[in-house]
């Protein structure tokens, strides 16, 4: 008699399972894509989904690079939730420091951008205004030092936006006097550089490391990711506990491919790369949606089998929509890095 498929993450003997893809389809869809059968029961599908893929393809600086990179269309630029992610004006003026989002042009297929309804307090003779977004302008205590000798600015994407603002600055006791009207930054082609702040938490951290752990069990099969080495990696992705040997999964800017560098890369396409740590004791998975961050995953410090040759990557190709290993034949050299 068969054995019947166990999860890879609840460990349960489920009678229903779902395909699971090793990056979420938010992140695009490719030629003989890499997919999980059997491996991941509908319960942790569903969870996941809910819990992390939402979040990791909404409100991450990855969601971001969805839109600039084409994968989700300028259309639906508002479903991005702006918690984890700030998109500040970086041009030195009047305008620098202001908060911004990303909507559809005229036309829903280019990005344009529109101002949040903010305040910003300079006091005195400072160099930058600190800018307070509504929803921020809501304890009278916080603003009783920009009370006297303050320059106050009112931005807001219409006149309601702003005279709302005003309204909200008399109930926290903050006398705004307008004395005139900010021009537009002006550029030669019309558009302004913008800086972006992206939050990584434990979230979007946990999303990655699925995707990781997806990735081992679809290069190695399922029976490995089952090793009890892996529990507390499993447990974490699963069930918010870290493991022992946190942090578990390291961001950093440094690329994957040994000819990138951190101010250039020879692709926009997302990579995966399995093997052994630098020490070559424990199991190491680099993940970098869109060639940008990399993030390390350390899936466990040590293995408690023999040692044998681990060693692979898979480049996803968002123009193309094609998945190729890597290797001698791409001519690339993977960089593995030790957590």
């Amino acid at each position: 008699m068969a054995q019947q498929p166990t999860c890879i993450y609840c460990l349960q003997q489920a009678v229903s399972f779902n395909r699971e893809h090793v990056i979420p389809e938010a992140f695009g869809t490719f030629q003989q894509n890499l997919v999980l059968h059997d491996c991941v029961c509908v319960g942790c599908n569903s969870y996941f989904g809910r819990e992390l893929d939402l979040i990791l393809s909404r409100d991450s600086g990855e969601a971001l690079l969805r839109l600039r990179h084409g994968v989700k269309p300028a259309s639906e630029a508002s479903d991005l939730r702006n918690t984890r992610v700030k998109l500040r004006v970086n041009v030195p003026g009047p305008w620098y420091g202001t908060q911004i989002i990303l909507k559809a042009d005229e036309t829903g297929t280019k990005l344009d951008s529109e101002q949040v309804p903010q305040v910003g307090f300079r006091k005195g003779f400072g160099p930058d205004f600190i800018w307070f977004t509504e929803d921020e302008l809501n304890d009278p205590k916080k603003f009783e030092q920009y009370h006297e000798g303050t320059e106050i600015r009112v931005v807001g994407p219409s006149e309601e936006a702003m005279q709302r603002l005003i309204g909200k600055l008399g109930e926290l006791g903050v006398p705004f006097k307008q004395k005139g009207i900010i021009p537009q930054p002006l550029t030669k082609d019309g558009q302004v550089e913008t800086l972006a702040l992206y939050q990584i938490d434990q979230i979007i951290l946990r999303a990655i490391g699925k995707t990781a752990f997806n990735y081992a069990a679809y290069v190695q099969g399922p029976s490995f990711v089952l090793r009890d080495d892996f529990n507390e990696f499993r447990m974490y992705i699963r069930h918010k506990k870290e493991p022992s040997w946190k942090p578990a999964i390291l961001p950093s800017s440094r690329p994957i491919l040994y000819d990138d560098s951190p101010r250039w890369r020879q692709t926009n396409g997302h990579l995966l790369t399995f093997g052994w740590s630098s020490n070559n004791r424990g199991i190491l998975v680099q993940v970098s949606l869109f060639n940008s961050i990399t993030y390390h995953a350390s899936l466990f410090p040590y293995f408690s089998g023999l040692w044998h040759p681990l060693s692979v990557g898979h480049h996803f190709d968002i123009e193309s929509r094609t998945v190729s290993k890597l290797g001698s034949a791409n001519r690339v050299r993977i960089r593995m890095v030790s957590t």
